[in-house]
């Protein structure tokens, strides 16, 4: 999503740009730029939260497989 909206908003930049000059492309690209590192800071924060509910989900299923296997000793018992 974020590469159509860009290259949508490039092409907008460089109509503007052989009207009114180079000035605004540079303008226009800045722009592209910062949402381009704001979307992957985003992207970044996403991947972190997704890996840390991945481990505490492992956890949980670990203590899950350690209860089941004291359940089963203390059955045989």
């Amino acid at each position: 999503m974020f590469v159509l909206h860009a290259k949508e908003r490039y092409a907008e930049a460089e109509k503007c740009r052989q009207k009114e000059g180079a000035m605004w492309l540079e303008e226009e690209c800045q722009q592209l730029v910062e949402m381009a590192e704001e979307c992957l800071e985003y992207e970044r924060r996403n991947r972190k939260k997704k890996r840390y509910r991945a481990e505490e989900q492992m956890k949980k299923e670990e203590d899950a497989r350690l209860a089941l296997d004291e359940a089963r000793i203390q059955a045989q018992l």
